[in-house]
């Protein structure tokens, strides 16, 4: 699925999906999620569950931000040898979509000539 952005004031699920797609996470992965912007909040989809790989990305009311750089870092843990893997990360450019303006609640007379 491709990344569409996410409206000013609105937010966006986001998952880490192994690759291949045909792979599964290891019971015990561990995924760490930031923003290059501070004004971005990040949240667990769902937090009652350890093993969820989704997270709820919010874009504040009132931004500027044309995009920000989302990351993940899939921590997978120690091999049956005891051998822990390198973290597989990975970082997209998320769009973020101004505000559409306010529809109209009136309507006015103005002479333009």
């Amino acid at each position: 699925m491709s990344i569409t952005g996410i409206n000013v004031g609105g937010s966006g699920t986001f998952e880490a999906d192994p690759i291949p797609d045909t792979s599964v996470f290891p019971a015990g992965t561990v995924d760490t999620w930031t923003a290059d912007d501070p004004s971005i909040v990040i949240t667990p989809n769902d937090p009652t569950d350890p093993v969820d790989t989704r997270v709820v990305v919010s874009v504040p009311a009132g931004s500027t931000l044309t995009t920000f750089n989302l990351s993940v870092s899939v921590q997978m843990p120690p091999d049956s040898s005891g051998n822990t893997p390198a973290p597989l990360t990975t970082s997209v450019a998320v769009p973020v979509i101004a505000a559409p303006p306010p529809p109209p609640t009136g309507v006015s007379i103005n002479q333009i000539a």
